[in-house]
């Protein structure tokens, strides 16, 4: 296999046909876990092909700077070159490549010396430089604004993903703009907005949840203010983006330019098909707001109807004065303090675990073996809440592809007890200054359980988990159409298993 990856190339082959074969070669020599320490995941031909054709240049100028970080084989650099040539009258091109791979970087090396001999046949000069240094260190005085970072016109790269520990020497070159533990890809991001020329574009393929979730939200927040973002296609949750099995992450392509003066309110064009070869089953321009900071990404006709009904609302929890809080007992550190059963006495309260937890539905007690009574002392006291009307929640994990919110209805009748005590699995939603009604208990439980959430959830995060702040700020119908749900449920017109979307989908 490797001897015939190594052929010259064949003829006519293009640039990039021949970076692909030097990528499968690359792949084919290194382990497993030497990838994942560099992040590293080559972009397949289908691929590369695919976002050099939705790049759709049209230059001006006869002489273009281009930039790869994170480059491989240099695949990307020679499919969005190839496009270039096809389309544009361009005469030069000035090319940067990045690689930190050392074992790779003889492969770049031949494949950027065949490119420019392709080059020259189409009467194109190349000058290329192969930068064999880690791009965030090599760049690192671009965060304190002393030098003239506008150089490309160009930018396109499947850069590294992978977190970085907080001591990591990047991290702290780009802790100004990171929140939380960052995955590399976002400063690379970041870096390449700053290296753009005024009018330059950007071409990243990245993690889609580079557009939502509270980790990245920081760096899209500074982000936002030297880019504007022009257009994003979403790939299917099952597309195979690399030719690696192993990544689970959905991916995005954002293109992005660089604008004198960036403007609060702008379209974005939302695109999706199921893959890379099939026409777009989405065609979205979605009305964004830079301070907002939120991308929906619709990926079918259903999504579409969700998104038109959602913007039309203008209430959400956190308006209606709900908050959600976190439990914080961790069983296994009280285990001595757990009981199977009420020993009947004043400081004994009910434990909830998980399973009391169902979708609209509370269990209590349970008929497993666990034990569902606390002793509350000094120890303990820390977990104890009142019991009150509340929505339980479980809470969400990555591989839970099909349900992003388990929600249960509450009533403080449920059980005989002043006081409950929930484990750290579960959240709850509550009222501060006064006590959620029953019709607002099953109206919101209702609400979150129905597959109308679960799209919209999916479309603003994708599979990483949904965070306390999402739901709060969901958008939500008008609190009596909230309430009058709840009631259909209470006076049996609806089940708490039924699903409401329907009834969403016509509520003002």
């Amino acid at each position: 296999m490797n001897e015939t990856i190594l052929l010259t190339p064949n003829e006519n082959e293009t640039p990039s046909g021949l970076a692909y074969r030097y990528s499968l070669l690359a792949a084919s020599q290194k382990p497993a876990h030497i990838k994942q320490q560099y992040g590293q995941f080559f972009t397949p031909i289908e691929t590369a092909l695919f976002m050099a054709d939705y790049a759709n240049i049209k230059l001006q100028q006869e002489k273009i700077n281009i930039l790869e970080p994170g480059a491989g084989t240099a695949i990307l650099s020679c499919s969005l070159i190839e496009q270039i040539v096809k389309n544009n009258t361009v005469s030069e091109i000035n090319l940067d490549c990045y690689e930190i791979d050392l074992s790779i970087t003889e492969y770049t090396k031949i494949v950027l010396e065949y490119l420019k001999y392709w080059l020259q046949k189409q009467n194109v000069t190349l000058y290329y430089n192969l930068i064999k240094r880690d791009y965030i260190i090599h760049n690192s005085d671009v965060f304190n604004g002393l030098r003239n970072n506008s150089l490309y016109d160009y930018i396109i790269s499947n850069p590294p993903f992978f977190k970085l520990p907080n001591n990591d020497e990047r991290v702290k070159i780009a802790s100004s703009i990171l929140h939380g533990l960052p995955n590399i890809y976002s400063i690379f991001i970041y870096i390449s907005s700053l290296m753009l020329k005024e009018n330059g574009k950007m071409l990243y393929l990245i993690p889609r949840s580079f557009c939502s979730g509270s980790f990245p939200k920081l760096i899209r927040d500074n982000y936002l203010k030297n880019i504007k973002i022009n257009k994003i296609h979403l790939f299917s949750a099952d597309e195979k983006i690399f030719d690696s099995h192993s990544v689970v992450y959905e991916f995005v392509i954002v293109e992005c330019e660089k604008l004198r003066e960036i403007i609060s309110d702008y379209s974005i064009n939302i695109t999706h098909s199921n893959n890379i070869k099939s026409e777009k089953n989405v065609n979205y321009n979605l009305m964004f707001n830079t301070e907002e900071n939120i991308i929906e990404l619709p990926a079918c006709g259903e999504d579409l109807n969700i998104l038109n009904k959602i913007h039309s609302w203008g209430g959400s929890l956190k308006k209606y004065g709900c908050d959600i809080i976190h439990g914080k007992l961790i069983i296994t550190a009280c285990e001595e303090n757990i009981y199977n059963k009420n020993e009947n006495t004043a400081d004994i309260v009910p434990l909830l675990w998980l399973p009391n937890i169902d979708t609209s539905k509370f269990i209590f007690p349970l008929e497993l073996n666990y034990g569902q009574y606390l002793l509350v002392n000094e120890k303990t006291s820390k977990y104890v809440i009142r019991n009150k009307n509340y929505v339980f929640l479980r809470r969400y994990n990555n591989n839970d592809y099909i349900k992003r919110i388990i929600s249960t209805p509450y009533l403080s009748q449920y059980i005989n007890s002043k006081d409950l005590a929930i484990e750290r699995l579960i959240s709850y939603i509550f009222k501060h200054d006064s006590e959620l009604s029953i019709e607002e208990v099953f109206g919101i439980s209702a609400i979150l359980n129905s597959q109308f959430i679960n799209s919209y959830l999916r479309m603003i995060n994708g599979i990483i988990n949904v965070t306390s702040d999402m739901i709060l700020n969901i958008p939500l119908p008008a609190l009596n159409v909230i309430t009058e749900l709840g009631k259909k449920i209470i006076d049996g017109d609806l089940t708490e298993d039924d699903d409401v979307s329907e009834y969403l989908l016509k509520a003002k």
